[in-house]
């Protein structure tokens, strides 16, 4: 993703265009920390992708997100 200049400019073209119209955006395919901390000082305030985590099952998702809850987050 961020290998090209062109690249890099279709994802900024893509945030700016998301905020021009007041949506959500999430970076998907996060696969890398360069790219995580790319997309995030861009601006991008949500995120998907290995990086993060591995696809789960719902069930497993309830277990990793229940230590956050219990912190307020």
């Amino acid at each position: 993703m961020m290998t090209y200049d062109r690249s890099q400019a279709i994802v900024s073209s893509i945030l700016s265009l998301g905020r021009a119209l007041d949506l959500e955006i999430t970076a998907e395919g996060v696969e890398t920390a360069e790219q995580y901390n790319r997309l995030r000082k861009m601006g991008y305030p949500y995120f998907q992708g290995y990086f993060l985590n591995r696809p789960m099952r719902s069930e497993a998702l309830e277990d990793v997100m229940r230590p956050v809850a219990v912190c307020g987050v």
